[in-house]
């Protein structure tokens, strides 16, 4: 006698442009993640040119230029991540930790930006 375990689908309630926007996400941020060590300072845009990350060597604060100790964050009306290169290496920072990082800060933004709204 055998048993088998039955396979139970399950359906995505979710609307097409979600499913879309998730798929982007997981792209670049497997993209991003796999070369966050070698990739140089600069802005870094998904294919579909709807998620950007602003890579830089450390995060200042606008206008007044002080040094912020943060690795990253999220641009609450623009959705733009901003990346510090040189926290990610001095925290030893491993590919895996990165891309969760990034869908963090992201789904973060998506969060925020539903708030808002209400």
């Amino acid at each position: 006698m055998s048993v088998k375990k039955q396979k139970k689908v399950i359906k995505s309630k979710l609307p097409l442009k979600t499913k879309r926007e998730i798929k982007e996400l997981l792209k670049f941020a497997e993209e991003f993640s796999c070369k966050f060590d070698k990739l140089s300072s600069g802005t870094f845009t998904s294919d579909e040119m709807n998620i950007s990350i602003d890579y830089y060597n450390k995060i200042f604060q606008d206008r007044i230029k002080i040094k912020l100790p943060l690795i990253a964050r999220v641009n609450n009306e623009t959705g733009v991540m901003e990346i510090s290169k040189s926290k990610l290496l001095e925290h030893k920072a491993t590919p895996d930790y990165v891309f969760y990082m990034i869908v963090n800060l992201y789904s973060t933004y998506k969060t925020n930006l539903k708030r808002k709204k209400k």
